[in-house]
């Protein structure tokens, strides 16, 4: 037992470095704000994809950000760039996935804000497109405001082939799904 204690205590020691406090430091660069709405067999959510317009020296920086819920209204204040304690090696922006759920029709009171400021917005969700109105600053931008959505039954994907012996198939398997409706 004598010979146990000294183990697990270098162990647990060994074990607090890795929790160690992330390293942080401000947004110090514009985020761009996409939306994006993921199909799923269980329904449709959608999420906030960002990405400060810098570009760090590893790949894995991410925003820190804290998503707040007020009735209706979304609040979205990014608190700063999160730094990896091991570097991807290839360049790339901060990034972040804010995931917002799943959000009915109708119209959304939207704020971003990061380093003291705050935009306001609105999301807008149609059958036909989410659209973003607003929420630009200095610190945000939203290079897509609109998103055409899928139409509720639509079946979509990429066909390819390899050798040119194959195309024949490939086009009577699209022709077939003509027959049936599907468009190109």
């Amino acid at each position: 037992m004598r010979r146990a204690f000294p183990l697990l205590f270098a162990c647990a020691l060994a074990a607090g470095g890795c929790l160690a406090p992330e390293k942080r430091a401000p947004v110090d660069s514009p985020i761009l704000v996409r939306v994006h709405e993921d199909l799923a067999p269980d329904g449709r959510t959608l999420r906030l994809d960002c990405a400060t317009e810098k570009i760090y020296g590893c790949s894995n920086f991410h925003i820190r950000f804290r998503q707040e819920r007020y009735g209706t209204t979304i609040a979205i204040a990014f608190t700063g760039i999160a730094m990896p304690t091991i570097c991807l090696t290839s360049l790339g922006p901060a990034t972040a996935a804010i995931p917002l759920g799943r959000i009915p029709e109708g119209s959304y009171p939207l704020r971003f804000s990061a380093n003291g400021t705050t935009v306001s917005g609105a999301l807008d969700v149609t059958p036909g497109s989410i659209v973003v109105r607003g929420g630009e600053g200095r610190w945000t931008k939203i290079p897509r405001p609109v998103l055409q959505r899928v139409p509720p039954g639509t079946i979509w994907g990429l066909i390819g082939w390899g050798p040119s012996d194959q195309s024949a198939r490939a086009r009577g398997f699209l022709d077939s799904l003509k027959a049936t409706g599907a468009r190109e």
